[in-house]
């Protein structure tokens, strides 16, 4: 039965599971908030009191959940923010940052 257990933990890698990797305030606001609802954060990439207003959620063309917001910063400069998943349960995951700026 000894041998049995030391076979099963080499299989495994004896790692246990990892675990999810937490949520950015930015994409944890965006993964649950309506569309039109906007939220002040601090966010560790996009900085300090940033202004985010969530957009409509809509289907990328691979079939991916997605939602989209405007993220304000400082010196006004706005940012196309999406998160995707691929199926309900999966973690939303940030897609490449598209940047312009906000004209006054």
């Amino acid at each position: 039965m000894l041998l049995v257990g030391f076979l099963l933990a080499a299989c495994s890698g004896g790692n246990p599971p990892a675990e999810p990797e937490a949520l950015s305030p930015l994409v944890a606001f965006m993964s649950s908030a309506p569309p039109a609802a906007s939220a002040q954060l601090d966010d560790p990439v996009f900085g300090a009191g940033i202004l985010v207003t969530q957009e409509e959620a809509f289907v990328s063309a691979s079939n991916e959940d997605c939602r989209r917001a405007t993220v304000i910063a400082r010196e006004r400069v706005a940012e196309m923010v999406v998160v995707c998943r691929t199926e309900k349960g999966q973690p939303w995951k940030m897609m490449p940052r598209i940047m312009g700026s906000v004209h006054p």
